[in-house]
């Protein structure tokens, strides 16, 4: 993404308009906020003495990305490549930016924070290129609540419009993580979870797979484990990611 945002000149908007798009973000009601600079890969103040900022100076975006909880990275990053691509796969055209949001809820531990805690992230595109690549956004964090390690939640990104729903990425979300977990899990793993899918208990598959029972426990566990550092969750039992990715209809058969 840093590379994309180094290949063309910016070209919009006017240096008023990004003016008045941090002088809205400055003065927004929140937990906290940032700029995000793609260019110089780096997080900065909105303001100088910005009380929001949530480190003692700016930092490489590494810093940031490091505060989310790890559990939800691979997650995170899989809907980053929306976040700085949707404005020209919409076909947003430039004039039009300024009205677009970019809203994920995330699970982040800032320096100020006593543990982990959901906030609602919404990026405003401050400065674009002439490839629609975004250059500079800002980030405003809003407290949704405490981070409960048992909960599960898909994250699930979505572009604003003034404010409103504009348009769910949700189904593209989807759709990238059954790339990744089509690639992580081999076929016999697939096969596992499509026969708990249909019902089959333990023993059952042990038969139906020509193993021994304490064989497909050990098969469960080596899934549940993969599907966690994709997901950012480990499932419970094998039986309930089953249901999840019938539900989601995860596997395509």
């Amino acid at each position: 993404m840093q590379e994309a945002a180094n290949l063309g000149r910016e070209v919009f908007p006017s240096p008023q308009q990004q003016g008045n798009i941090i002088h809205h973000a400055s003065n927004v009601l929140c937990a906290w906020r940032v700029i995000i600079d793609m260019k110089k890969y780096e997080v900065l103040k909105v303001f100088e003495g910005d009380q929001y900022f949530p480190f003692s100076q700016p930092v490489g975006i590494e810093m940031l990305v490091s505060c989310i909880h790890p559990s939800y990275l691979v997650p995170f990053l899989l809907c980053a490549e929306f976040a700085y691509t949707y404005t020209s796969e919409l076909g947003v055209e430039p004039s039009e930016i300024p009205d677009y949001a970019f809203q994920l809820s995330v699970p982040f531990k800032f320096p100020g924070d006593e543990d982990f805690c959901w906030y609602n992230q919404v990026s405003n595109t401050i400065s674009i290129n002439e490839h629609r690549c975004i250059l500079t956004h800002t980030n405003i964090y809003y407290y949704e609540k405490k981070f409960n390690p048992f909960e599960y939640r898909l994250m699930q990104p979505a572009v604003l419009k003034k404010g409103k729903l504009f348009r769910s990425l949700h189904e593209g979300l989807l759709n990238k993580l059954r790339q990744h977990i089509s690639i992580s899990l081999t076929a016999h793993e697939k096969k596992v979870i499509m026969l708990y899918t249909k019902g089959y208990k333990l023993k059952a598959v042990a038969g139906e797979m020509g193993t021994t029972e304490g064989t497909e426990r050990a098969r469960n566990n080596t899934i549940l484990k993969k599907v966690k550092e994709i997901l950012g969750f480990k499932f419970t039992t094998i039986v309930d990611l089953a249901d999840f990715f019938h539900q989601n209809q995860i596997l395509q058969v």
